[in-house]
């Protein structure tokens, strides 16, 4: 028996979001609040509208630890302004968790997982990695980079630097 054809897109774009306990609050609304901006903007949704074919599927991933990684959104086609606003929606609502330790290197294993997994076939593939910290759980970063790059997937990373001191420390 043939498997089922996937849905064609222009992009499967996993947002992989940082939620160690280094992120505080103002942080996680910039990265939140950041991805609702763009994938509802009308220049993003102009681009989408003028792909090849008009939609792109994206999910939404959190990762702390080498330990922790969830899919918060499954996999979810964008082709206009409804769509978009649906899964802006979404992470407005999902709950803020913070967990401990930053595991680049798993947020990029576990998005491999993912796109592995999505039901769309996107023409690109791209991981969105945002945070603020180095990869100090798992193994090194590098061999998973490495291994996405070698699969013909691109990996964008969004960092968050500011001059506060983490974990509530007074300066």
């Amino acid at each position: 028996q043939r498997a089922a054809a996937r849905e064609p897109v222009d992009l499967l774009l996993v947002l992989a979001v940082d939620i160690s306990r280094s992120i505080d609050d103002d942080e996680a609304r910039l990265q939140r609040q950041g991805y609702i901006e763009a994938l509802t903007s009308p220049r993003v949704l102009q681009a989408i509208r003028n792909g090849l074919t008009g939609a792109i599927a994206v999910a939404y991933v959190e990762w702390a630890g080498w330990e922790y990684q969830r899919l918060v959104i499954p996999w979810s086609r964008i082709a206009g302004p409804a769509d978009a606003h649906r899964f802006a929606e979404a992470i407005a609502e999902a709950p803020r968790i913070s967990m401990s330790w930053t595991s680049v290197s798993g947020a990029i294993s576990f998005s491999l997982d993912v796109l592995g997994a999505s039901p769309y076939e996107g023409t690109r593939r791209v991981i969105d990695v945002s945070g603020d910290g180095v990869n100090n759980s798992g193994p090194p970063a590098e061999m998973f980079r490495d291994r996405a790059v070698a699969d013909g997937i691109t990996i964008n990373g969004l960092p968050i630097i500011n001059d506060r001191p983490t974990f509530g420390r007074l300066p």
